[in-house]
């Protein structure tokens, strides 16, 4: 992944595929658990470019910021989460569930959000 970095992004922080699993393990404990254990995704300002999240259960997590250009998001759940001012740009959101998710300022240009849920968005 790090080799895709782009130093002009707005989102500087590198994260290593191993770091990524980790929190997307603690955030699945976290909502499996009532927010009891584990803890939320704090994804926010990462460069996450051309990732495959494919199904991922991102609820209520933490992205503001991110930069997703070209991520592989189909069929995730991103409901209630914070996207504000993320570049999303060409990026496959196909059947993700983005009910209540915080877009503001994003970066939707040639994103494909066919049967996407976008209700409360």
């Amino acid at each position: 992944m790090e080799e895709n970095f782009d130093k002009n992004s707005p989102a500087p922080y590198q994260i290593s595929n191993e770091n990524l699993k980790d929190i997307l393990k603690n955030h699945s404990l976290w909502l499996s658990s009532g927010e009891a254990e584990g803890k939320p995704a704090n994804l926010a300002g990462c460069n996450l470019r051309g990732v495959v999240l494919l199904g991922a259960n991102l609820k209520k997590a933490n992205l503001k910021g991110a930069y997703l250009y070209g991520a592989y998001l189909k069929n995730a759940n991103l409901e209630q989460a914070d996207l504000s001012d993320v570049n999303l740009r060409g990026a496959n959101l196909r059947w993700v569930n983005l009910r209540g998710a915080n877009l503001s300022g994003s970066n939707l240009v040639r994103a494909d959000l066919y049967e996407s849920n976008l209700k409360e968005t």
